[in-house]
């Protein structure tokens, strides 16, 4: 006879177990969880490095610069919007509908 190791539990089935508790067991089920967690965590953050005035203000340069390489966009927020309304109301009516439900 051998020996398997344990099935392990996964994430879907716990939330499918969950989903089958009242909605007050599932509050409970949180509190646990949560309180768990936060013991397992350190109990002060690691300290994120300071920054200078001046390293800050680099690093903003640096941002605008890889942001400026980035393709712009092609149209304005307005026209994107409108054309989106388009391509809805053409998945929504049909392709052959001519009228703009938009307008």
């Amino acid at each position: 006879m051998t020996t398997s190791a344990p099935e392990r539990t996964t994430i879907d089935q716990v939330v499918q177990l969950a989903r089958t508790l009242s909605p007050r067991d599932q509050v409970r089920v949180v509190e646990l969880l949560a309180a768990q967690i936060a013991q397992a965590l350190p109990a002060d953050p690691p300290a994120l490095p300071r920054m200078t005035a001046d390293e800050a203000r680099a690093a903003l340069a640096d941002l605008r610069a890889t942001f400026s390489a980035l393709p712009g966009p092609r149209l304005s927020l307005g026209e994107q919007l409108d054309a989106d309304r388009r391509d809805r109301d053409r998945a929504l009516l049909g392709d052959g509908h001519v009228d703009d439900a938009c307008s």
